[in-house]
């Protein structure tokens, strides 16, 4: 517990027995969850398989899930940095947008459009969403290292 700066509540609610999770950025853009409470540190498991999560949004949701199993003995600590992908019909036809946030707050936005005239449509729609996904993914790992 020594390691991690623990605000007041987190600090109050561990000394209640609970747990506080959060997401912290190992191995270069790779993400883990931890629980941390008065008996130990634990990474809680990522996909089986698997010694991280890939993507910071799967480890947030990851924290939310084992959060929900420990009921009202866990407390997730939210993120600082985030991003959210949502399809958007723009005027040129099919977007993908990302919105990045800080403290739940939008602070940029950005539209991927989707190639028109293609052959593949599917391959377009995939294609770009996995774009935007990897430029959220690269912001919020600059952001926290600032």
């Amino acid at each position: 517990m020594e390691k991690f700066f623990l605000s007041p509540q987190e600090r109050l609610h561990i000394e209640r027995g609970g747990h506080v999770l959060m997401v912290e950025e190992i191995d270069g853009a790779r993400w883990q969850v931890l629980s941390i409470s008065l008996a130990e540190t634990e990474i809680v498991p990522a996909k089986p398989g698997s010694a991280a999560h890939e993507l910071h949004r799967d480890a947030q949701r990851a924290a939310v899930a084992a959060a929900s199993k420990l009921g009202d003995k866990a407390l997730v600590r939210p993120s600082r940095y985030s991003y959210e992908v949502e399809f958007h019909v723009a005027d040129r036809g099919g977007a993908w947008r990302l919105r990045m946030q800080k403290d739940s707050r939008d602070v940029e936005e950005k539209l991927f459009h989707m190639p028109r005239n293609t052959d593949d449509e599917e391959e377009a729609f995939y294609g770009t969403h996995d774009l935007a996904l990897s430029a959220g993914e690269h912001w919020v790992a600059a952001q926290r290292r600032y």
